[in-house]
């Protein structure tokens, strides 16, 4: 039988802990496409946005940022360590926000070679709703996926 892992509740993220949540945008965005600090202060303070964080003892391992916008839920980022992928944390994440507002649609923007993210969400029940050629930059397009309800 295989062990189960239990997984920390996503928690509102702290002050303190907005430069770990940097480090992980770093980590696992190009430069360019990574939130700074000071754009994550500012989705922070922001009414009306989600921010939920999981951590690991003190670790900040993951996050999501979604708001609501024109009567949907807005998935605008997650990211989750390197060193802690594969673990269940994006799903546990992504589930949270979903389950926040059941009655309103989910949608996201992914890069189209992120497969594994792609392969997530699909699994969460998204399918491909768009594509955007530059969303991401010149010759990096975007895939645009909405969670489908039944």
């Amino acid at each position: 039988m295989p062990h189960e892992v239990t997984l920390p509740q996503p928690i509102r993220p702290g002050w303190s802990d907005l430069g770990a949540i940097a480090r992980i945008q770093e980590a696992s965005f190009r430069r360019d496409l990574a939130y700074k600090h000071w754009m994550l202060v500012f989705f922070w303070l922001m009414p009306g946005v989600t921010f939920l964080i999981t951590k690991d003892e003190e670790t900040v391992t993951g996050c999501i940022i979604s708001d609501t916008h024109r009567g949907k839920v807005r998935i605008m980022n997650i990211a989750v360590h390197p060193d802690h992928r594969h673990k269940g944390i994006g799903r546990l994440l992504m589930t949270m926000v979903i389950e926040q507002k059941p009655d309103h649609p989910v949608v996201l923007m992914v890069q189209e070679h992120n497969t594994a993210a792609q392969e997530l969400y699909t699994k969460l029940g998204f399918v491909r709703t768009g594509f955007h050629p530059g969303y991401y930059g010149s010759g990096n397009p975007g895939i645009e996926m909405t969670l489908k309800r039944t």
